[in-house]
Order: structure tokens, then C-alpha cells, then sequence
């Protein structure tokens, strides 16, 4: 959403010029090389958005929208049926032609429905950013706070708002001619005020993936309880990593023992709920962006805690040996200092018996089984 003013800027310059060489035409023939070459640049673009239409609709129908005054299907519809007029414009070929759809269009724009735009666009930009006025906050409510969706979303609407512009713009250039040069500069401004309001949005649902991939996590274990750890843990990841795609995720699931001798966690930037419907689990992000970790350095940690010691009894001829082992309290106490938030995120010791699932990318994570336990560490 960062380019936006760069990347439609050009194509707001394009609607009073095309407007203008369609004025100048005589008859039949008289369409220049210019103009067939600005008729095939606003069709480039048109098609553009026009593919992520679809994906607004899935997107729109989210919405609860009896939740809000923002209805969104008014103002797209009106926008789209003056588009067509528009277009019919657009492709006058005759004087005869151009004439009859300059009319139709200027009719059908000042029959009440030339603000659908402007109102559109206030509700995009809305300051008070409360779900019942805001077209942005009823998406990321609506989607649960899916980013990649709320983007398409935004984009849609940033095609609603061109074609918008692009119809207005024509209308000024047929009747108010010169006030076309102001207006293109104000829709040049609003642009900015919509693209401000979309990084506000984005950054909303970003600010909130801690919460939203906590509670999301325990959905997906409420929906398949009694499934295997390993089933669970994925069905996890799968989603966080598809939905918070800009980080990198580990996920551990494990029986609900319970205990400090049984398991022990620690972790930053994460979340944890032991004995949750039939399970404990622990979910920690990096930025995707973020190095993997030090193999070397991993197995060296995962290697340093002693976990079990033999003791000799008895003679040398009568004796034996008993294998004596800490808990994972102990265990995790000796390395726990490694996690730094930095190069390490997240260690973990649970008994193999409690039979552990991790899901991580491969190279975030490292594990080994240390009898009686598994080691696992995260960065």
C-alpha cells in the first residue's frame, strides 16, 4: 500500500485528456493514434483491478454488515453502473455516438448518485476508526484480523475510488472544465488521506497478531479434540504460518502432564496454556525476515545440561549402577539463560512420554530426545 499515490497518480492524469480528444472529434475515422493508445492504457489498468473483484466480494461477504451503517454494495453498485456509462462514452466513434453518450452520462451522473464516491471514500478515511462508520475496521472484524485479505480488500476499494475519481473527472471536464485541474489535485490528496488510513489499518492488525494467533490456536484445538499431537501441532502452524505470514513460527503441543519435573517452557514473544482441552501447547514468532539460527551453537546448548547420572552401589563384585535423572525444571534451569530474544526465542523440556510435536521452519528450530526428556530450542 506504500506506492499507492505513485502507482495511480498517472492514471488520475489520464481522464481529462482522453475527454478532451474525444471533444475534438469530427466523424467517423477521425480517432488518432493518442487516443486509441489512451483508450488501451485505461482498459491495462481497469483490467488490473478487475482481477481482485472476486476477492473483494468473498471478502465483503465476511462483513456482518447489520453491524454497521458502512454499507458497501450502494456505493460500488452506483459507481459501477456510471462506469458503464462512462465506458459507452469512452468508445464513441462517431459524432452522432458521442453526442447521445455524452448526454446519457452527464444525465445519469447528476441524477443523485454523483456523491457515492465522496462517501465511499469518508468512510475509508474515517478519523474516529469505529467499527460502525469505518469500512476498514468492519474488514479486519469481519476477517478476524486477516491481513492479506484486509489488503485485498483495500485494494478493491482503491478500485472503487479510481473509478470514482475517473468518472468525476470526466464529468468536470464536460461541464466545468476549469475547475478540472483543482479537482485532480484534490483527488491526488484524498489519495494520500487513503493511503495514510490503509497503513493504520494494516498496522492495527499487525499490532494485534500476538492476541489474535493466541486465540486462533485454541480454536483450532477446540475443533479437533482428540486428534494426535502431531495432527494438531500442524493444522496449527499450517495456519498461523499461512494467516501471519510476515513471521516465523514454532509450535509445540504435548500431553497435559503436569508438573515441574515433567515439562518446563520458556520462551519470549509467544504464548503458552497448559492442560487445554486434553493438551499443552506453546506457540513463539521471529520476524520472517529474521536469520536462522546457529546449528553449532543450538546443538551445543541442547547438549549441555547433564540430564541423567549413574550411581555405583555395592562392591565390585556385588554392585551395580542406578541411573539417577533430574526434572525438567533442572534440566531447562542450566540453559534457560540462552534465551536472549535476539539469536534464541524459545527452549523447552518435556518428557518424551508426554509424546511432543514441534512444527517449525527448519532452519528456526533444532531437537533432540535426551532420555527422559525432549529438548527443543527456537530462534
Amino acid at each position: 500500500m506504500g506506492k499507492l499515490l505513485t502507482k495511480v497518480s498517472p492514471y488520475l492524469g489520464m481522464v481529462g485528456p482522453i475527454v478532451g480528444l474525444l471533444s475534438g472529434l469530427t466523424g467517423l475515422g477521425a480517432e488518432t493514434a493518442e487516443l486509441r493508445y489512451m483508450r488501451r492504457m485505461l482498459s491495462t489498468i481497469e483490467n488490473r483491478f478487475d482481477r481482485i473483484d472476486v476477492r473483494l466480494d468473498e471478502i465483503a461477504r465476511q462483513i456482518d454488515w447489520s453491524r454497521t451503517r458502512t454499507q458497501l454494495y450502494p456505493y460500488e453498485r452506483r459507481i459501477l453502473s456510471l462506469k458503464i456509462e462512462l465506458q459507452r462514452f469512452f468508445n464513441s466513434k462517431t459524432n452522432v455516438e458521442f453526442s447521445f453518450y455524452n448526454e446519457s452520462f452527464v444525465r445519469a451522473y447528476e441524477n443523485g448518485i454523483q456523491h457515492s464516491t465522496r462517501m465511499l471514500y469518508n468512510h475509508i478515511v474515517s478519523s474516529n476508526f469505529v467499527f460502525s462508520d469505518n469500512i476498514l475496521e468492519a474488514a479486519i472484524e469481519g476477517t478476524n484480523n486477516d491481513r492479506r485479505a484486509v489488503q485485498e480488500f483495500m485494494l478493491g476499494l482503491t478500485r472503487l475510488i479510481l473509478l470514482g475519481s475517473q468518472i468525476e473527472m470526466a464529468y468536470y471536464k464536460l461541464k466545468l472544465p476549469d475547475s478540472l485541474r483543482s479537482l485532480k489535485q484534490e483527488w491526488v490528496n484524498k489519495i494520500q488521506n487513503m493511503r495514510r488510513a490503509m497503513k493504520r489499518a494494516d498496522a492495527e492488525i499487525v499490532s494485534k497478531f500476538r492476541t489474535v494467533s493466541a486465540n486462533d490456536a485454541k480454536n483450532i484445538i477446540r475443533n479437533n479434540k482428540g486428534s494426535a499431537n502431531w495432527v494438531v501441532a500442524d493444522l496449527i502452524h499450517d495456519h498461523l504460518s499461512d494467516k501471519f505470514y510476515w513471521r516465523t513460527w514454532l509450535v509445540v503441543v504435548y500431553d497435559d502432564v503436569r508438573g515441574n519435573d515433567d515439562h518446563q517452557i520458556s520462551y519470549c514473544g509467544g504464548y503458552h496454556v497448559f492442560r487445554f482441552n486434553g493438551y499443552n501447547f506453546m506457540i513463539v514468532s521471529k520476524s520472517k525476515t529474521s536469520d536462522g539460527i546457529s546449528f553449532y551453537l543450538a546443538d551445543i546448548i541442547l547438549g549441555t545440561p547433564d540430564v541423567c547420572t549413574y550411581i555405583q552401589y555395592g562392591g565390585f563384585w556385588g554392585g551395580g549402577r542406578v541411573r539417577s535423572c533430574n526434572g525438567a525444571k533442572t534440566v531447562l534451569s542450566s540453559i534457560d539463560h540462552n534465551v536472549d530474544c535476539v539469536n534464541f526465542s524459545a527452549l523447552a523440556v518435556i518428557k518424551q512420554s508426554a509424546n511432543p510435536a514441534v512444527e517449525a521452519d527448519y532452519d528456526h528450530y533444532r531437537s533432540t530426545d535426551e532420555y527422559p526428556f525432549k529438548l527443543i530450542i527456537f530462534g
